[in-house]
């Protein structure tokens, strides 16, 4: 079942500089908005109701923190700004508003084919094992994962320590007490260092085998697979 959210972005950032007038509230909003775990929530939540509390009132009892805060978000969220579709058709048929209603939607459908054939190009040419912002984040991971210590606790679970939390890792259900490989469906440090004891030799090929699989490169050529076609004269 899908759950309902705010995007802190767009929406709450916006909300709070119109209502409050107040910007310097926005970057410890932005730290609690983006924390994973209820504690490191918590500690930026007390300093923004320490320092602005309105703000912290608007966001406590009026919004409610789990339409903002990824830290009590029970869904899955993926980390990745999606465009907002309606302002994105918005712009795309600006300059075709005026047209009659076949010959505009033949153009959105002219402009979706070129961003698919774009895309679709861009996607076979990748050689790496998911996307490339992910490969990205990924790569930073394995860097920071050395620095941790790992036990096994049985078969399934290890627990790590180091960095600002210790955390237990599920290694079959792809889960973590520091919740960032729930949420953002790739390993964390935590899920890395563990997966580095669990597979010494082959710790990078089964640290890309439980990423999510809608972040391969297979997905990605899977999205935009099909043409989408002009509409045929009428006579056809």
């Amino acid at each position: 079942m899908a759950q309902h959210g705010t995007c802190y972005y767009h929406v709450m950032m916006m909300n709070i500089k119109n209502r409050f007038k107040n910007v310097d509230s926005l970057r410890v909003f932005k730290d609690a908005a983006e924390a994973y775990h209820l504690e490191e929530f918590e500690k930026h939540f007390s300093d923004t109701s320490q320092k602005y509390p309105k703000v912290a009132q608007y966001l406590e009892k009026d919004v409610k923190f789990e339409k903002w805060s990824r830290a009590h978000f029970k869904d899955n969220g993926y980390e990745v700004l999606t465009t907002n579709i309606v302002e994105t058709l918005n712009n795309m048929i600006l300059k075709a508003r005026e047209y009659p209603i076949i010959a505009m939607i033949d153009f959105v459908l002219f402009i979706m084919g070129q961003w698919f054939f774009t895309r679709r190009r861009e996607s076979v040419l990748v050689t790496t094992l998911i996307t490339l912002k992910k490969e990205a984040i990924l790569r930073g991971r394995f860097d920071e994962a050395g620095s941790l210590t790992s036990y096994q606790l049985n078969e399934n679970e290890y627990i790590v320590m180091g960095g600002d939390f210790n955390a237990c890792v599920n290694l079959t259900t792809r889960s973590c007490t520091f919740r960032v490989f729930d949420i953002d469906k790739i390993p964390c440090i935590h899920a890395i260092a563990a997966a580095g004891l669990y597979r010494p030799q082959h710790t990078r090929a089964y640290v890309y085998s439980i990423c999510f699989e809608y972040y391969t490169s297979d997905y990605w050529i899977l999205a935009y697979a099909e043409t989408i076609y002009p509409i045929p004269p009428e006579s056809q």
